[in-house]
């Protein structure tokens, strides 16, 4: 098994890589390209993502991962279930179609990625995952 900062490193790379992918999306859905296979490709993506952060939440229990770090798994598995509700009630009274829910969920999931994004690098930063620059002047900067 890896050890908790290997595994907590692939981690925050990989939620920053999905927040990326999430901008993206919202991008995407913003200038209305969704072809049949980029829309089965990120549903995939995503679907697994849920998984992954499900099992990494026991996992990060297990290797005592400072509580800080919880608050990605978590965040993504609420954030799926909530997005997944809303999709579904949209469906189901039919309101789909309408501009203002799709703006709305645009928005949301803008912000949302953003906030991935952010907080991932944060936690990159804390950890000290990042390598420093060094300076001309022989410094080092994080």
């Amino acid at each position: 098994m890896p050890s908790s900062s290997t595994f907590l490193r692939v981690y925050l790379y990989l939620t920053l890589i999905f927040g990326i992918i999430g901008l993206v999306d919202n991008i995407f859905t913003f200038l209305n390209f969704m072809p049949p296979m980029y829309v089965l490709s990120i549903l995939g993506i995503t679907v697994l993502f849920f998984i992954f952060n499900i099992t990494t939440i026991p996992l990060f229990m297990h290797q005592r991962v400072p509580r800080i770090a919880f608050v990605l798994p978590v965040y993504h598995v609420l954030s799926f279930l909530v997005f997944f509700g809303i999709g579904v009630a949209l469906f189901v009274f039919e309101l789909a179609g309408e501009k203002i829910w799709v703006w709305g969920l645009i928005g949301l999931g803008f912000l949302a990625s953003l906030f991935e994004i952010i907080f991932s690098l944060y936690l990159l930063r804390k950890f000290s995952f990042t390598k420093a620059v060094a300076l001309p002047s022989g410094q080092t900067h994080h």
